[in-house]
């Protein structure tokens, strides 16, 4: 009897949700609920608890999950890991985060005597547009990597990763602290969970490509034709990104394939970092590739 009381009272007892104090952004909120027995692994709205921490809080509430055994690392469909939503959405800013509790501030005004009104009945509260509240991108991206997440996890839609687009939207610091992990993979590509392509760094050591030439039909269908890191900092004209590439020994003769179709048949190309460049017309980038022994892969 002991025992199957005791097995309706669990029933009966729900567990405390970290939802609501994660969204208010309360630490110590986040932490009483904690002890009360919260899954650090609770999961709503398609994502974990660590993140929508990670996306709308700070390196504290961070933490306290990642303490108490919070998966750095899950996986939502969506939104992929913690470390690609925030790295990948804007709105995980602090500014962009205050501007819009500010358009919610606003919105419940029209429903409310006023802001001191919205406070004591517990919908407000001054720190949701305090800039302050909300750590740095960078800092919740360094913490996230100290604590072991998959630096070079694709996103939810398996169209990049983390480190590919701190580089696309050109977060120099972010790049920088992923770049410091030692586990950022220069030749990941965009799309390459997509595709199942090879890597170059799976086979091209064995192939040795003259500068100019045509690869064959066998070895063309192997070749990546998306961007890696130093390829899209390239097309980006985004000078101090592929410096701080180059510097961490990224290969400045990366390759991928592109192709044009003219009255004369279709011809495939081989594109590198001072080819685009080049096309760039950005003369200071061609000289400092050329500095660290780039080549043309075509003369067209």
């Amino acid at each position: 009897m002991v025992a199957v009381a005791s097995m309706m009272i669990s029933a009966i007892v729900k567990k405390p949700s970290l939802k609501d104090p994660i969204n208010k952004c309360d630490a110590e909120a986040v932490k009483k609920a904690l002890d009360e027995g919260a899954d650090a692994n609770e999961t709503w709205t398609s994502f974990s608890a660590i993140g929508w921490a990670s996306m709308q809080t700070n390196c504290e509430i961070m933490k306290v999950l990642i303490d108490k055994g919070a998966d750095v690392n899950y996986k939502s469909g969506i939104f992929g890991t913690a470390l690609c939503k925030v790295v990948e959405d804007e709105s995980c800013e602090p500014s962009k985060r205050v501007e819009a509790n500010y358009k919610s501030l606003t919105a419940m005004l029209k429903h409310f005597k006023d802001t001191a009104e919205l406070i004591e009945k517990g919908y407000w509260n001054k720190r949701y547009t305090d800039i302050k509240t909300y750590s740095p991108i960078v800092d919740r991206v360094k913490l996230l990597v100290a604590s072991g997440v998959a630096v070079n996890a694709p996103n939810g839609s398996n169209s990049s990763t983390a480190f590919l687009a701190a580089v696309r939207l050109k977060k120099h610091e972010v790049v920088k602290a992923l770049l410091a992990s030692g586990k950022a993979d220069f030749e990941s590509r965009e799309n390459q969970f997509k595709t199942n392509l090879g890597k170059i760094s799976d086979w091209g050591a064995a192939y040795k490509y003259e500068k100019g030439s045509r690869a064959t039909v066998r070895d063309w269908s192997k070749l990546p034709s998306e961007n890696n890191a130093l390829l899209d900092a390239c097309e980006n004209n985004d000078l101090d990104m592929v410096k701080i590439l180059v510097e961490a020994n990224a290969n400045v003769n990366c390759i991928k394939k592109a192709f044009t179709t003219s009255s004369m048949g279709e011809k495939n190309w081989l594109i590198g970092p001072l080819d685009i460049a080049t096309s760039k017309k950005s003369a200071e980038m061609v000289d400092y590739l050329k500095s660290k022994g780039a080549e043309r892969m075509n003369d067209q």
